[in-house]
C-alpha cells in the first residue's frame, strides 16, 4: 500500500505544490533539456505527461525514487 495514512491521496494537489512542482514543474512540464544527463549522471525532472517517462514506471518503483531518491533506488 502506498498511501496508508486515510485521506493522504485527496492532498496530492498540495503535496505536489510543496514537495515536486520546484522541479516538475506548477504546470507538470518538467525542467529543460530533461532527457540530457547532468554532470553528475542524473537526469533533470521530466514532465509528468505524455512526453515525459514517468507513466511506464511500476509504482513502487516511482515512491521508492521518490522516498528514497533517484541514486538509492538505482542500485
Amino acid at each position: 500500500m502506498l498511501f496508508p495514512l486515510p485521506g493522504l491521496a485527496s492532498n496530492g494537489a498540495a503535496l505536489y505544490a510543496e514537495h515536486c512542482a520546484a522541479c516538475h514543474g506548477a504546470t507538470l512540464e518538467g525542467q529543460e533539456n530533461w532527457r540530457v544527463p547532468n554532470n553528475d549522471g542524473s537526469l533533470p525532472a521530466p514532465p509528468h505527461d505524455d512526453s515525459g517517462h514517468t507513466w511506464h514506471h511500476a509504482d513502487q518503483m516511482l515512491h521508492d525514487y521518490t522516498r528514497l531518491g533517484g541514486q538509492e533506488t538505482l542500485r
